[in-house]
């Protein structure tokens, strides 16, 4: 596999971001949604490349002092290659960066992956939403990081 390369997101990589979002997510963000945030000045977005393809991105919004994770995905078929990961310290290193104490996030009680890299990087659940989520129906678990 070619090397994978962390940058920061541009407004010209919302359209890739929404055809990421609709394969990944049951209710996912849309195109006007991704320029949105390429301009909002309170959020951090990073974007995984592989020979020039965008094959996944993370952000957090930053509010106070706290920054809160709003997506992390990668495309299924670049799964399994520690994207996940690499996004996650860059942007946990942006957070500290911007002046954040702390990080948070929330994600499905049965993804048992996310779960797993979160806990590897010290997240711990702080709590938890009962059914939450929707299509599926999921509770959702609150985990966050002292940064």
């Amino acid at each position: 596999m070619s090397e994978i390369k962390i940058r920061d997101m541009l407004k010209i990589d919302a359209e890739r971001l929404a055809e990421i979002n609709k394969k990944c997510f049951s209710v996912p963000w849309s195109l006007e949604s991704m320029k949105k945030e390429s301009k909002n000045k309170l959020a951090s977005y990073k974007i995984a490349e592989i020979d020039g393809e965008i094959v996944g991105y993370g952000g957090f919004w930053l509010i106070m002092d706290e920054a809160e994770i709003t997506n992390v995905v990668v495309s299924e078929e670049y799964r399994g290659k520690k994207i996940s990961k690499l996004l996650m310290n860059e942007l946990i290193e942006k957070a500290r960066e911007r002046g954040a104490s702390y990080m948070s996030l929330e994600v499905r009680s049965k993804n048992e992956i996310a779960k797993n890299l979160y806990k590897g990087l010290d997240f711990k659940v702080d709590g938890l939403r009962k059914n939450y989520y929707n299509n599926p129906k999921d509770d959702c678990y609150i985990m966050t990081l002292k940064l």
